[in-house]
């Protein structure tokens, strides 16, 4: 941000005493064991438990008795489960598959099309992207398909015509986690 702000007016002349952030030594903020490149993956033992997960949840659920609903904690949506699965499988950002349109899936060719617009990245360098289906995420798209098939989207919003918003999957997600955060007392407000 500095760097772009020296070779730009006003902006330049904001910064006379020089980019701050050069002085800022980040070894002390990141973890030894840091590594700026991911290579983790998801083992088989670990792919079962989410969808172990996923089954546990539904079960106990539906397994509260009437008026006691409100007390457990929701599973996720069916086509939750599915972005996350299809995610999973194509590494895709979840933002560009919640935006993804049925007619940018080919069940039958086994792709699925990603227009630049949908695709993050520095504007003017963005481009489209083709992403050949596995076998797993194909599977996952079907079912998806017939869940949603009768829309233009593939996660459609059910208020417009529009897609679910992109944050929706990971606010479902993190809701979840609520009981594994530390919470540090009720949120402070500016009065």
């Amino acid at each position: 941000m500095f760097s772009w702000a020296r070779k730009r007016q006003p902006w330049r002349a904001l910064l006379v005493e020089g980019d701050p952030t050069e002085l800022v030594d980040i070894s002390p903020l990141i973890p030894a064991d840091y590594e700026a490149e991911r290579s983790r993956t998801l083992s088989l033992t670990e792919l079962l438990e989410l969808h172990n997960r996923f089954q546990k949840m539904t079960a106990d659920y539906n397994a509260l008795p009437s008026g006691h609903k409100y007390e457990g904690i929701r599973p996720l949506k069916k086509e939750t489960q599915l972005a996350l699965w299809i995610s999973l499988g194509t590494l895709c950002r979840i933002g560009e598959l919640l935006q993804a349109e049925w007619k940018n899936v080919d069940l039958d060719q086994q792709t699925w099309f990603i227009p630049s617009e949908n695709v993050k990245g520095t504007r003017g360098k963005k481009q489209d992207h083709h992403v050949f289906l596995s076998p797993f995420a194909l599977h996952f798209f079907q079912e998806l398909k017939i869940l949603t098939g009768d829309s233009q989207w593939c996660f459609p919003n059910k208020q417009d015509d529009q897609h679910v918003d992109v944050k929706a999957v990971s606010k479902q997600v993190g809701d979840r986690q609520a009981r594994f955060k530390n919470p540090q007392g009720p949120v402070k407000t500016a009065s």
